[in-house]
């Protein structure tokens, strides 16, 4: 009887957990969001009032990977995107902005890299759907934390053909390991594991 109240005991325990780290990764995002929000409030206050500076405030915006996606899906929301430069809604801008807002999170890097660069765009499949995703390096500067690890690696994706690019891709991630700790083909090939495990299959 003992062991049985020990493993309800452990099971509780578990599940107090796992709901505490739920709650503050909720809490985390908002934080998050609420950051977001604050930068590009002035271009959406101005597109609301149609002031002549909102073409200007929107475009450098969108040059920046944290606000880039997140302005864009704001101006969506009021119907607006016609101000958002379409050059900075390619795939790989928006993947670019995908892992930057991933890597703000309070539970990752908490901050925006101050490098990004695209090293390979990996073709993969999923029962009849094509997709890509896209491995970057990056890289924060001193006195961020993650400056001693010098370039990092990070994933953006899976973004499929035929559909509209979602801002926010469910398999962007990064375990913040140094670049060089692997060869570009190595980083495939981990990444080729990790994306089997989501039942995707890797076709370069």
């Amino acid at each position: 009887m003992i062991f049985v109240w020990i493993f309800v005991g452990v099971l509780g325990l578990l599940l107090c957990l796992f709901i505490v780290g739920w709650l503050n990764a909720i809490r985390a995002s908002a934080v998050r969001n609420r950051k977001l929000d604050e930068m590009i409030r002035p271009a959406l206050d101005a597109a609301s009032k149609n002031l002549p500076t909102t073409r200007e405030l929107v475009t450098e915006l969108a040059k920046l990977p944290a606000t880039r996606n997140h302005l864009f899906t704001k101006l969506k929301e009021i119907g607006r995107t016609d101000l958002f430069p379409e050059h900075f809604r390619t795939i790989v801008q928006i993947a670019e902005s995908d892992l930057a807002r991933w890597l703000m999170h309070p539970n990752e890097l908490r901050a925006v890299p101050d490098e990004m660069e695209l090293v390979r765009s990996i073709s993969v499949q999923e029962e009849d759907k094509i997709g890509t995703v896209f491995l970057f390096r990056f890289r924060t500067n001193k006195p961020h934390w993650a400056s001693k690890d010098g370039w990092m690696a990070g994933v953006a994706g899976p973004y499929w053909e035929g559909d509209d690019a979602p801002d926010f891709a469910a398999g962007t991630f990064s375990e913040l390991t140094p670049f060089d700790k692997m060869t570009v083909e190595q980083h495939v090939d981990f990444l080729r594991e990790k994306l089997q495990l989501k039942g995707l299959v890797v076709q370069c």
